[in-house]
């Protein structure tokens, strides 16, 4: 049983980053965990979003695109 938890752990760590110590690390790598998390939590946001109103999504994409002005070249 020891095994399985230390695994579970090892996973929780190195891929969530979950039960590490970040005390010591460098501001500007705590920085870049918190910005890392904020976006995982905006894409996973987005991605519910569109799953959720698909309708919607799709209009102002279209709405978008005729609102763009294109250069011709």
């Amino acid at each position: 049983m020891n095994r399985v938890k230390e695994v579970i752990e090892k996973i929780r760590e190195e891929l969530f980053g979950i039960g590490i110590d970040s005390s010591r690390l460098p501001e500007n790598i705590k920085n870049y965990i918190l910005r890392n998390n904020e976006f995982k939590r905006d894409v996973a946001k987005l991605a519910e979003d569109i799953h959720t109103k698909k309708p919607h999504f799709i209009f102002e994409l279209i709405q978008n695109a005729e609102d763009n002005e294109y250069k011709m070249m």
